[in-house]
């Protein structure tokens, strides 16, 4: 299918009013990526009223970690979680950046959203971020915070988009390896699941549609202390050596995504392994196309996607997925 006419449209906008990102200095690409965000919100309608939305912090040797929490109206007492990771390549973007989405995402699943605000590379590099989100995923499980706040340790998933996709996946990994928290399902959009695979999209679709095969190069250098590092399945979970009763996955790619063949193969390594998954395939639609839900009905069919696999996973006995494209 053809890009989606609005999107080219926005595209080329974005290419032609912004600079890119991986030649300015960090704190400008940092603002620049809010501002960017910030305009398609703005083209899309008014997220709906939530509760509340509380900022939190946990208290961590040397550090904090911030987590913001959505609360949506008439949920079950206690709701459910689902752990959000933000994208931007482990470099741009934070919460404010996925603020929006996060609580269209909470509004229609009907549960909590925790946004987990990790550091950032390269200030801080791999390991930093996925252990920032391993500790909230803890501190959302404890019994305490749980009482607090009044949530189901019992029924929490984890999801994010491209680098954020990335860390939920390992993440799902290592709940497995450490032996919890639990989890009941994953949500990967668009991630990265391999160090520089030479996929078909990714030559196929590295230049022109937004998200360029030239900025990967930057990221993983910005991420990551040392090449070496590329190995580590915490870093390219594709290589993750086991991925038997991890969590199930919902996993979301776009047509003319360069990562598209490597969040599918990830989806396939999965199923391999005995893990129920959904995949689903969004034609003519780019990298990060949910941030152009308000131009392309696609990115609010995802969304709604989201809602109903996360509505499915935290019903007591959740019904297996199954795959499909």
């Amino acid at each position: 299918m053809p890009l989606h006419p609005k999107v080219r449209e926005r595209i080329d906008y974005e290419a032609a009013s912004f600079p890119d990102l991986t030649r300015v200095p960090v704190a400008e690409g940092r603002r620049i990526a809010r501002e960017m965000s910030a305009q398609t919100d703005r083209l899309s309608a008014p997220p709906a009223a939530l509760d509340r939305v509380e900022d939190h912090s946990i208290i961590l040797p040397g550090r904090k970690v911030g987590v913001r929490l959505y609360f949506p109206k008439a949920i079950d007492s206690p709701s459910p979680v689902l752990i959000y990771l933000h994208g931007g390549g482990w470099v741009f973007c934070d919460l404010e950046t996925h603020d929006s989405l996060c609580r269209e995402i909470a509004t229609r699943a009907r549960a909590v959203v925790a946004a987990v605000d990790y550091r950032r590379a390269p200030e801080d590099r791999f390991p930093a971020a996925l252990e920032d989100c391993y500790e909230a995923l803890r501190w959302l499980a404890e019994p305490t915070t749980g009482k607090r706040f009044d949530l189901r340790a019992d029924r929490i998933a984890i999801g994010g988009d491209s680098a954020g996709g990335n860390m939920a996946a390992v993440l799902a990994v290592e709940a497995r390896d450490r032996r919890g928290p639990a989890l009941v399902g994953q949500v990967l959009i668009c991630p990265v699941t391999a160090y520089f695979p030479g996929t078909p999209s990714y030559s196929a679709n590295g230049s022109g549609f937004g998200f360029e095969a030239a900025f990967m190069p930057w990221m993983w250098d910005q991420y990551l202390s040392s090449p070496r590092q590329g190995g580590d399945h915490r870093v390219a979970p594709l290589g993750t050596p086991d991925l038997s009763r991890v969590a199930p996955a919902l996993v979301i790619t776009a047509e003319y995504d360069l990562l598209r063949d490597e969040g599918e193969m990830y989806a396939d390594r999965l199923q391999q392994a005995g893990v129920p998954v959904r995949r689903t395939r969004y034609v003519g639609m780019v990298h990060g196309f949910l941030d152009y839900r308000g131009i392309a009905e696609e990115g609010w069919d995802a969304i709604a996607e989201i809602a109903g696999n996360l509505q499915r996973w935290f019903r007591p006995q959740a019904a297996p997925d199954h795959v499909t494209d």
